[in-house]
């Protein structure tokens, strides 16, 4: 199989009407842009901020004030950190919460839960409980200490 090697760098985006330079190559799953650098794989919107600003420090992500994954105009990234990215998110109506029995990875359904904190009022040790609703101690722990199902 013959490795493809891609054009420079300037020649991989097209530019949209409101300046999003979107990336034409290789994309993962998100749409985020994928090349390698030197063999590594590597997110071409982090390669184009490195190009324009240089280094990008440890902790920090670069975030696309587009909300265009596959973008890679420096001028529409910056840095932030985690809670910045869900800020970000927030702030534009992009986060969505899923709580409860709606979360497709739930374990519990509200019924379940409420029965899960009856026992736990009954002094019902929370390995006993885990074990009846097949789930881990610390989810019932969790559920007690309100880290989870906290609206019930």
């Amino acid at each position: 199989m013959k490795i493809r090697r891609l054009p420079p760098f300037e020649e991989c985006y097209t530019v949209t009407a409101d300046n999003c330079w979107v990336w034409n190559y290789g994309k993962a799953w998100n749409g985020y842009g994928l090349l390698k650098v030197a063999g590594e794989q590597r997110r071409a919107h982090r390669y184009a901020w490195e190009r324009a600003h240089g280094p990008i420090p440890e902790g920090l992500l670069v975030l696309h004030r587009c909300d265009n994954p596959p973008c890679v105009n420096p001028a529409h990234l910056f840095l932030g950190t985690t809670q910045t990215n869900v800020t970000d998110k927030m702030q534009k109506g992009r986060f969505v919460s899923c709580p409860g029995e709606r979360n497709g990875t739930a374990k519990l359904t509200q019924k379940q839960v409420l029965r899960i904190r009856t026992l736990l009022n009954q002094g019902v040790f929370h390995k006993t409980i885990a074990a009846e609703f097949d789930v881990s101690p610390t989810l019932v722990w969790r559920i007690k200490v309100g880290r989870a199902w906290s609206w019930l």
